[in-house]
């Protein structure tokens, strides 16, 4: 879908075939790299491909993926770029500037089963690091009781930050370049059914999440949400990464 937007803006007069073969998602990908930059930078990692990273700040539902790419691209526009050759700066800057529309729409999903939704978020989360145990995210459940109304016990409001997919579990961990590490996270959206934790799991906040809540992201752990796809593993294997 992302490769298809894209030959709608760049090219004129699209044929039946070219529209088809993109659905090819490894085709897709290498179309999108005649554009765009095959890695970049990130916080943690000098290299990583530049879609994962994109794709690592949405929950992979297709209306948050395209609001990105348009933000990046509204930039590069803004910036003087053309659409045929976007830097690593612009799509930085694309990704974290307006990461609060897709947090507040995943938010008000939920804002008729737990009201006050984004500001119990703000309240448990707010300027916190991106990897907690069980114990630290217990302690922060307290400071939302006055939010969250008094009938309202703590761990429904921990139930609520795992059913928006605000954090996760750790699953895995991999030693990676210069003691950096990549740190796997099962996220609830990912399954049917409810994530399974217990006292001893490892606490980690989506990257979506990181902006809004000026999370203070680790200098040497990578969180990337468990790959779901093949062409995701694909990736993870070109940069010498595996999870699974």
């Amino acid at each position: 879908l992302l490769a298809k937007r894209y030959l709608n803006l760049i090219k004129e007069n699209i044929n039946d075939a070219e529209y088809k073969e993109l659905d090819d998602p490894y085709i897709a990908r290498n179309f999108l790299y005649e554009y765009l930059p095959r890695t970049m930078k990130t916080k943690v990692l000098d290299e990583f491909d530049t879609i994962a990273n994109i794709i690592r700040h949405t929950q992979k539902k297709p209306r948050q993926v395209i609001y990105l790419v348009n933000t990046i691209l509204t930039i590069a526009k803004n910036n003087g770029f053309s659409f045929k050759s976007i830097d690593e700066g612009t799509i930085n800057d694309g990704i974290h500037a307006r990461l609060d529309v897709p947090v507040k729409s995943t938010t008000d999903m939920y804002s008729l089963i737990y009201p006050k939704c984004l500001d119990i978020t703000n309240a448990v989360l707010v300027d916190k690091n991106n990897i907690m145990s069980m114990s630290e995210l217990d302690s922060f459940l307290k400071s939302a009781h006055n939010i969250a109304g008094k009938s309202v016990f703590p761990y429904e409001i921990k139930r609520m930050l795992f059913e928006i997919g605000a954090i996760g579990t750790v699953r895995k961990r991999m030693n990676y370049k210069e003691n950096k590490q990549i740190v796997e996270v099962l996220y609830e959206y990912q399954i049917k059914n409810m994530l399974p934790y217990n006292e001893q799991s490892v606490i980690a906040v989506h990257p979506m999440f990181y902006t809004r809540l000026h999370i203070k992201v680790s200098n040497t752990e990578f969180i990337y949400p468990v790959p779901g796809e093949e062409v995701e593993t694909t990736i993870l294997k070109e940069l010498n990464i595996t999870l699974i």
